[in-house]
């Protein structure tokens, strides 16, 4: 069912008139003014450069479906609206206002999408069945299991997305949704209340549900808050967190360029590093520069707190950098400037005048950042085969790749097997959530690719939790 473009343009004319424009403005702020406030954000044409115009769009369509839901002091615009002026409106377009007027967002679990028709939303707060939703644009970007913030209405029998959409990561999901349960706690005594004034003694499942969608018609500048909070920020405000190897030194890329000297050979400093206690060799031309076991107190200790990059070879030995002859030179890497500084030493010992002075090259972490960003990957050249062989290529990798996932410790499981966590009711529970978790990574990570197509029919079925794919 397609809504008119200009469907608010006789109601935005209208309302210029009386005391709505100051209860829009009273909407706006508190869905915008705790970003405004944190950037020194003072009017809309920089708060679009800020975060973008089509974001910029999308809040607003967001803001003022919230206000045309509103229950003002001077009643509702929408209401006041349709007894003034509805005989203007056409049947479309007044069903559509009194939809919005009665509506509120709420969060939405996706799946079974069908591109450019419709898509099955579960309501992760109110609960209940997933419905079917008619839209077409959205269709096109979402991946199963994404979570979206919006307003679904119900116009003449066909569930559709009214207005903005706001995408919410899973952790986003979990605060948001904490946060409504809180404002239910406090709404469930206002629905006891209710039929305490009325002598009507509610039944058991009826009061959360109210509770809940009371907190809901409030919560609107929640969803904004929370969204742009963690969504919304300028290129220039992203501070990376402190990063370091497992020796505590602050993450950096360093790379030695070695020339060989003349006269110097592939096999002499092939000899030299394959005799070395901390160069393994991977190959006839790459090493890797391992930790050995410490000494009395020569131990390093860590100096830095949070996230750590550590590499390690099967049998558990960390790999501190590594090598390789390419040509006339001996290419090293390290993740620091400190073990860059300990490997030059350690070569100078060990290559003596085998090689020349290295060339040094470093790069930080918020360069690489910056680089990566601003010179995306360009695609790998593509394999010398048929689409359809490349297909089951992919899926054959994938199939044993999984298969194997099923019997190994999942993090997200409590570090069970997906067989042993689905030995139990909770367990089941906890396992569709994961197969919901690979399939969203692996649908976004393959977008235009085969791999987003992947089907994941087979684990649920193996895993016996088919009946929780909803």
């Amino acid at each position: 069912m397609k809504i008119p473009p200009n469907v608010f343009v006789n109601i935005t004319k209208w309302m210029a008139q009386g005391p709505w424009p100051d209860h829009l403005q009273l909407v706006l702020h508190e869905h915008l003014h705790a970003y405004c406030d944190e950037y020194d954000i003072d009017g809309f044409e920089e708060l679009g450069t800020k975060i973008g115009q089509h974001w910029l769009s999308t809040l607003w369509d967001i803001t003022f479906e919230d206000f045309l839901s509103r229950e003002t002091e001077d009643g509702n615009v929408v209401d006041h609206y349709l007894k003034r002026r509805g005989w203007n409106e056409k049947v479309l377009t007044k069903a559509y206002l009194k939809s919005i007027r009665g509506s509120v967002m709420s969060l939405y679990e996706v799946s079974d999408i069908r591109p450019g028709t419709s898509f099955l939303a579960r309501d992760l707060i109110l609960g209940g069945e997933p419905i079917l939703v008619e839209e077409k644009t959205a269709t096109k970007t979402l991946a199963p299991w994404d979570h979206i913030a919006a307003r679904i209405v119900d116009l003449r029998g066909h569930n559709i997305i009214a207005g903005g959409v706001l995408p919410f990561e899973d952790n986003l999901s979990a605060e948001l949704i904490e946060e409504i349960q809180m404002m239910a706690d406090a709404a469930e005594i206002g629905v006891e209340e209710m039929f305490e004034e009325d002598n009507e003694p509610p039944e058991d499942d009826m009061v959360r549900p109210m509770a809940l969608r009371d907190a809901l018609k409030l919560a609107a500048p929640l969803f904004t808050e929370i969204w742009m909070a963690d969504t919304i920020l300028d290129e220039n405000d992203i501070i990376l967190p402190e990063i370091s190897n497992s020796d505590g030194d602050a993450l950096e890329f360093v790379n030695l360029h070695y020339r060989l000297s003349k006269g110097a050979t592939h096999l002499q400093v092939s000899q030299v590093l394959n005799n070395a206690d901390d160069m393994g060799a991977a190959d006839e031309k790459f090493w890797n520069w391992v930790e050995c076991p410490p000494t009395g107190s020569t131990a390093k200790t860590p100096r830095k707190k949070g996230p750590k990059v550590t590499s390690l070879l099967p049998d558990g030995v960390t790999v501190l950098g590594g090598l390789e002859l390419k040509g006339r030179t001996l290419e090293a890497q390290t993740n620091s400037a400190d073990r860059a500084e300990r490997l030059q030493a350690r070569l100078s010992d060990l290559l003596g005048d085998l090689v020349g002075a290295p060339l040094i090259e470093r790069e930080t972490i918020e360069q690489a950042f910056k680089y990566h960003r601003d010179n995306p990957h360009e695609p790998s050249e593509p394999l010398n085969i048929s689409k359809e062989e490349e297909a089951e290529m992919i899926k054959m990798f994938m199939d044993q790749q999984y298969k194997e996932t099923l019997d190994q410790p999942v993090g997200m499981l409590g570090d069970k097997t997906p067989r042993n966590a689905v030995k139990s009711k909770v367990g089941k529970a906890e396992v569709a959530t994961w197969i919901k978790y690979l399939e969203k990574q692996t649908a976004r990570q393959g977008k235009n690719a085969q791999t987003g197509t992947y089907d994941f029919t087979w684990m649920w079925e193996e895993l016996g939790v088919g009946h929780l794919r909803k």
